[in-house]
């Protein structure tokens, strides 16, 4: 067994023997992948209009997600912390689409 508390002979965490690390590893960065986008998005739309609550927000969102990646070495479940983090990402990626007037009927069209 690591030091970080993966156990290295099968690969899992102990807060969630049924999910493999790796697994558990690939949702959470491609929900951070697409959290980092939309916080780029927002955060140079805040410096170049210099909105102080934009920054606030993006600073407390990203906060938030990083302080619930801490959940996993407490030995709980990866799955609450990976659902956490998909909610944010919904939030904070409807968010960003209306502040950017994103629409979406031209994709409904294709179909």
């Amino acid at each position: 067994e690591l030091s970080s508390g993966i156990n290295a002979e099968y690969g899992y965490t102990p807060g969630s023997p049924s999910m493999p690390i790796f697994v558990s590893g690939a949702l959470q960065a491609s929900a951070m992948t697409g959290l980092h986008v939309c916080w780029s998005l927002l955060c140079s739309e805040g410096v170049e209009k210099k909105s102080l609550p934009l920054l606030a927000s993006v600073l407390t969102s990203h906060m938030l997600v990083s302080a619930l990646t801490l959940l996993n070495e407490a030995g709980i479940s990866p799955i609450f912390s990976i659902l956490c983090c998909y909610a944010v990402l919904a939030v904070v990626g409807v968010f960003t689409f209306r502040r950017f007037a994103g629409n979406i009927k031209p994709f409904f069209k294709v179909l």
